[in-house]
Order: C-alpha cells, then sequence, then structure tokens
C-alpha cells in the first residue's frame, strides 16, 4: 500500500467461533446492534451479517488499539493517530486515477524523525461465505477479509461513472478530523485504483478505524453505480 513505510504482523489466524467465545468470556457484548433488528425489513443486512461485520472490524481494531497502547508507553515520542498524508504545503496528498487522499496508521515522532507504521494480520476471521441482497437489488457474496485489506469485485458497466465511490471515500476519509494520540478518527485510510478487466472492477480498501455503516455505503455507492452483483473477501471461504 502505498505511504507505508513499515507493518506490523499478528500472528492472528483464529476461527471465528473461538474468537468469540474469547470475547464473551471477557463481557464482550460485540455485535449488540439494534439498528440491524430496526432495518431488517427495509432491505438492509440482517442481523447475523450486521454482527459478522462488527466481529470483522473487532478483530483489527483489537490489534490497533494494542499497539496504539504500546506507542503510547513509548518514552521521548510523540504518537499521531492516522494521520492524512500531506504534502511540504500542508495540502492533503492525492493519488491515482481517482485522485483520492490516503491515511497511514500510526505516526511516531521521535529524535527528530518520522516513522510511519501501519498495523496488519497475517490471518483473518474463518467463517461460512455469506449471500444476501442489499438496497433494491444488489446481491452481495461475502467471504472471508481483513477489515484493512478488503477486496471487492464488482461487474460494472463500460460507462460506469466513479463519482458515487469517489464521494463516498471522502465522506468517510474525513478530511481534517484533527491530530490525536488516543482518540479514534473513525476514518477509512486506503482505497485502491479500480483494475478493470472483462467487465468486471477489482479494488482493494482500507476500512481503518471506520464504522460498520462506512460498509453500508460503500455498498449503497456501488449500486449508484450500477452494480448488481458483488463479491467481497474470499467467496469459496478460504483462509490465508
Amino acid at each position: 500500500m502505498q505511504g507505508r513505510s513499515r507493518r506490523i504482523e499478528a500472528n492472528a489466524g483464529q476461527d471465528l467461533d473461538v474468537w468469540l467465545a474469547a470475547r464473551r468470556d471477557a463481557g464482550s457484548s460485540l455485535g449488540d446492534h439494534p439498528r440491524w433488528y430496526a432495518e431488517r425489513d427495509k432491505g438492509r443486512c440482517t442481523m447475523h451479517v450486521g454482527e459478522l461485520l462488527d466481529q470483522v472490524r473487532q478483530y483489527y481494531l483489537d490489534r490497533f488499539i494494542n499497539v496504539r497502547d504500546e506507542l503510547l508507553a513509548e518514552q521521548n515520542s510523540r504518537l499521531i493517530l492516522e494521520p492524512e498524508l500531506r504534502g511540504s504545503d500542508g495540502a492533503v496528498v492525492t493519488e491515482g486515477a481517482l485522485q483520492l487522499p490516503l491515511r497511514t496508521d500510526f505516526a511516531v515522532i521521535k529524535d527528530g524523525g518520522t516513522k510511519t507504521l501501519s498495523i496488519d494480520t497475517e490471518r483473518m476471521l474463518s467463517f461460512e461465505p455469506i449471500s444476501f441482497i442489499w438496497g433494491a437489488g444488489l446481491e452481495v457474496r461475502l467471504g472471508p477479509f481483513q477489515w484493512q485489506a478488503m477486496r471487492l469485485q464488482v461487474p460494472l458497466p463500460e460507462t460506469t461513472r466513479w463519482q458515487p465511490l469517489q464521494h463516498w471515500y471522502w465522506r468517510w476519509f474525513k478530511e481534517d478530523a484533527g491530530e490525536h494520540n488516543e482518540a479514534l478518527a473513525g476514518a477509512v485510510h486506503f482505497l485502491s485504483d479500480p483494475e478493470v478487466a472483462d467487465g468486471g472492477v477489482t479494488f482493494a480498501v482500507d476500512l481503518g478505524t471506520a464504522p460498520v455503516e462506512a460498509f453500508e455505503d460503500l455498498l449503497d455507492a456501488l449500486e449508484m453505480m450500477g452494480a448488481k452483483h458483488c463479491e467481497i473477501g474470499h467467496p469459496e471461504g478460504s483462509v490465508v
């Protein structure tokens, strides 16, 4: 991923049921979100899918927060969470065909220098792929994926307008959210350039610390672009 100078790897291969059991033993109430009940009859995700997305997100955030706390404990250093990539003039740098900005996970300022870091999990939660209909008719096939490295494949017409996707990204990028050393920005970090081949488009998204609502809004954007079907993650249920 562009703008990333170092990766922090976590040995995170784990079955979903095992991970959930550990979270429940610790008193966690993951997935307890009434919005899924309220929207179940409005063509949105079922409660089960909503809980699953919460768990995938939390699986990543647990590691993000652990590393944050370790960095905060370091002496004689200053930590910035989720900094925007900016140029020498202080303006947010945009890159790629869609001209979008990006964030790194952490910037550590120490001894007159700045080091950027990102969080990766070697593996992902394992679960059986799920299919559901979103909105007015977007068929979604959801397999295991990493919140910080979500892969999408979408058949789109040749006349696709990318504005809905760009608008989605800018909204959840939350430009000028301010510098923090503890509070999460709740923002997406990166969207790759779309790779177009054989009538389909593939791209990758780092959802960063954004909430599940950002995932929902992304599906809305795809539907606005004319998508009728999309595959997210590893549709065959494979885990890497």
